[in-house]
Protein backbone atom coordinates (compact mmCIF):
# COMPACT_ATOMS: atom_id res chain seq x y z
CA UNK A 1 0.00 0.00 0.00
CA UNK A 2 0.81 3.34 -0.78
CA UNK A 3 -0.01 6.55 0.66
CA UNK A 4 -0.31 9.97 -1.06
CA UNK A 5 -2.67 13.40 -0.58
CA UNK A 6 -6.21 12.71 -1.48
CA UNK A 7 -6.51 14.10 -5.20
CA UNK A 8 -9.78 15.78 -6.48
CA UNK A 9 -9.76 12.73 -8.95
CA UNK A 10 -10.46 10.67 -5.42
CA UNK A 11 -13.64 12.15 -4.85
CA UNK A 12 -16.00 10.37 -7.16
CA UNK A 13 -14.97 6.34 -6.25
CA UNK A 14 -14.88 8.31 -2.19
CA UNK A 15 -18.41 9.35 -2.40
CA UNK A 16 -19.84 6.33 -3.55
CA UNK A 17 -18.47 4.81 -0.21
CA UNK A 18 -21.21 6.26 1.71
CA UNK A 19 -24.17 5.20 0.46
CA UNK A 20 -22.69 2.50 3.05
CA UNK A 21 -25.45 3.68 5.64
CA UNK A 22 -22.67 2.95 8.67
CA UNK A 23 -20.19 5.18 6.74
CA UNK A 24 -22.04 7.65 6.09
CA UNK A 25 -24.14 7.52 9.57
CA UNK A 26 -20.69 8.46 11.20
CA UNK A 27 -18.60 10.65 8.77
CA UNK A 28 -21.50 11.72 6.08
CA UNK A 29 -22.96 13.83 3.75
CA UNK A 30 -19.69 13.62 1.55
CA UNK A 31 -20.61 16.96 -0.38
CA UNK A 32 -18.84 19.09 -2.72
CA UNK A 33 -18.35 21.42 -0.03
CA UNK A 34 -16.28 19.17 1.90
CA UNK A 35 -14.28 18.45 -1.26
CA UNK A 36 -13.55 22.31 -1.57
CA UNK A 37 -12.72 22.65 2.08
CA UNK A 38 -10.01 20.05 1.50
CA UNK A 39 -8.89 21.19 -1.51
CA UNK A 40 -8.21 24.38 -0.16
CA UNK A 41 -5.46 26.01 1.66
CA UNK A 42 -6.33 24.84 5.73
CA UNK A 43 -4.65 23.07 8.46
CA UNK A 44 -6.45 19.47 7.56
CA UNK A 45 -4.90 16.89 5.09
CA UNK A 46 -6.59 14.53 3.88
CA UNK A 47 -4.42 11.34 2.83
CA UNK A 48 -5.80 8.25 0.23
CA UNK A 49 -4.34 4.94 0.95
CA UNK A 50 -3.79 3.47 -2.15
CA UNK A 51 -3.42 -0.46 -3.03
CA UNK A 52 -2.43 -1.00 -6.14
CA UNK A 53 -4.59 1.21 -7.71
CA UNK A 54 -7.62 1.61 -6.33
CA UNK A 55 -8.59 3.77 -3.19
CA UNK A 56 -8.92 1.37 -0.20
CA UNK A 57 -8.91 4.28 3.02
CA UNK A 58 -8.89 7.86 3.26
CA UNK A 59 -7.66 9.48 6.52
CA UNK A 60 -7.70 12.98 7.65
CA UNK A 61 -5.15 15.31 10.02
CA UNK A 62 -5.45 18.33 11.28
CA UNK A 63 -2.02 19.75 11.37
CA UNK A 64 -0.90 21.63 14.20
CA UNK A 65 0.21 25.85 14.07
CA UNK A 66 3.79 25.97 15.57
CA UNK A 67 2.79 26.39 18.50
CA UNK A 68 0.32 23.83 19.25
CA UNK A 69 1.43 20.17 20.24
CA UNK A 70 -1.18 18.10 18.82
CA UNK A 71 -1.75 15.83 15.98
CA UNK A 72 -5.64 15.12 15.03
CA UNK A 73 -6.87 11.83 12.96
CA UNK A 74 -10.15 14.22 11.96
CA UNK A 75 -11.73 11.33 10.44
CA UNK A 76 -10.55 7.50 9.05
CA UNK A 77 -12.52 5.44 6.14
CA UNK A 78 -11.92 2.26 4.84
CA UNK A 79 -13.77 0.99 1.43
CA UNK A 80 -17.13 -0.55 2.95
CA UNK A 81 -16.21 -3.99 0.71
CA UNK A 82 -13.01 -4.34 2.69
CA UNK A 83 -13.18 -3.59 6.26
CA UNK A 84 -12.22 -5.79 8.45
CA UNK A 85 -8.23 -6.72 6.99
CA UNK A 86 -5.86 -4.76 8.77
CA UNK A 87 -6.42 -1.69 5.85
CA UNK A 88 -7.29 0.89 8.88
CA UNK A 89 -4.46 -0.10 11.06
CA UNK A 90 -2.02 0.11 8.22
CA UNK A 91 -3.68 3.48 7.42
CA UNK A 92 -3.41 4.81 10.67
CA UNK A 93 0.35 3.70 11.01
CA UNK A 94 0.86 5.36 7.33
CA UNK A 95 -0.15 8.52 7.91
CA UNK A 96 1.33 8.73 11.61
CA UNK A 97 4.62 8.12 9.82
CA UNK A 98 4.26 11.30 7.09
CA UNK A 99 5.42 13.52 10.19
CA UNK A 100 7.95 13.88 12.89
CA UNK A 101 7.11 14.57 16.30
CA UNK A 102 9.12 16.11 18.52
CA UNK A 103 8.98 14.98 22.59
CA UNK A 104 6.17 17.49 23.01
CA UNK A 105 4.01 16.51 20.39
CA UNK A 106 1.58 14.03 20.01
CA UNK A 107 -1.31 12.06 18.01
CA UNK A 108 -5.22 12.12 19.40
CA UNK A 109 -8.38 11.68 17.76
CA UNK A 110 -11.65 11.97 19.26
CA UNK A 111 -14.76 9.61 18.37
CA UNK A 112 -18.41 9.95 19.15
CA UNK A 113 -19.91 7.91 22.02
CA UNK A 114 -22.19 6.02 20.29
CA UNK A 115 -19.88 4.75 17.49
CA UNK A 116 -18.86 1.44 19.01
CA UNK A 117 -16.43 0.16 15.93
CA UNK A 118 -14.41 3.22 16.14
CA UNK A 119 -13.63 2.68 19.81
CA UNK A 120 -13.04 -0.54 19.14
CA UNK A 121 -10.75 0.14 16.66
CA UNK A 122 -8.32 2.16 18.75
CA UNK A 123 -8.29 -0.11 21.49
CA UNK A 124 -6.87 -2.42 19.26
CA UNK A 125 -4.71 0.00 18.26
CA UNK A 126 -3.60 0.63 21.96
CA UNK A 127 -4.45 4.29 22.12
CA UNK A 128 -5.35 5.25 25.17
CA UNK A 129 -8.84 6.50 25.93
CA UNK A 130 -9.95 9.07 28.62
CA UNK A 131 -13.25 6.66 28.55
CA UNK A 132 -15.36 9.53 29.42
CA UNK A 133 -17.15 11.78 26.61
CA UNK A 134 -16.94 15.31 26.91
CA UNK A 135 -19.91 17.42 27.13
CA UNK A 136 -20.14 17.00 23.20
CA UNK A 137 -19.96 13.36 23.40
CA UNK A 138 -16.96 12.88 21.67
CA UNK A 139 -14.24 10.50 23.68
CA UNK A 140 -10.11 11.30 22.93
CA UNK A 141 -7.58 8.61 22.27
CA UNK A 142 -4.12 9.47 22.00
CA UNK A 143 -1.34 7.31 20.14
CA UNK A 144 0.93 6.04 23.00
Amino acid sequence: MQIRFFHADDFSEYSSWFADPVLNKELGPLDAEWLEAIMSENPVSQFAVIAGDELVAVVGVAVPEEDHWQYVITDISVRPDLKEQGIGRVAIEMTTEQYSLNEDQRWITYVSKSNQAAQDFFHKLSWTSTGRPDESGMIEYRKP
